[in-house]
């Protein structure tokens, strides 16, 4: 078994969650956030500034049930990689926060959103392709340069 462990900080991975969580267009602010998870605004400020007292596991828990595609070993620590391998997304989930969405959908809209959530889940998945490859072949030059001096 093959175990992935980096060198990222609690601050630095729950930072990157966020991030990727707004370049994806599921939330748009520290707010939406907070409002997603059932937390207070200032508790996701806290967190996202590192503040221990913020960035509990339970916060973390909190994240990963809502939106499944995180990896709680990754954010809570940095065990395997922030995705999981299972081909979901919070897409998947009726459950999950829409900042937008008052709720209520005609039969149109949601099969309009259900496209529309797969171009995105295939233009998410495309980015972290690339962002993959572009690690591993840091990786390989990396190894290529030690290598080299010996």
């Amino acid at each position: 078994m093959l175990v992935i462990m980096n060198n990222l900080s609690k601050k630095d991975r729950i930072n990157m969650v966020f991030s990727s969580l707004k370049e994806n267009g599921e939330i748009s602010s520290q707010a939406d956030l907070a409002k997603a998870i059932g937390a207070s605004e200032a508790t996701i400020s806290k967190a996202l500034k590192g503040e221990e007292k913020a960035l509990t596991d339970n916060l973390l828990k909190r994240i990963s049930r809502r939106f499944i595609q995180y990896s709680l070993d990754w954010m809570a620590n940095g065990i395997g990689t922030m995705l999981n391998n299972c081909g979901c997304s919070s897409a998947d989930d009726e459950s999950i926060y829409h900042p937008s969405s008052d709720g209520i959908r005609s039969e149109g809209e949601a099969e309009e959103e259900g496209r529309k959530s797969e171009s995105e889940q295939a233009r998410f998945y495309k980015e972290q392709a690339e962002f993959y490859k572009e690690q591993a072949e840091f990786y390989k030059q990396q190894l290529d340069s030690l290598k080299g001096r010996q």
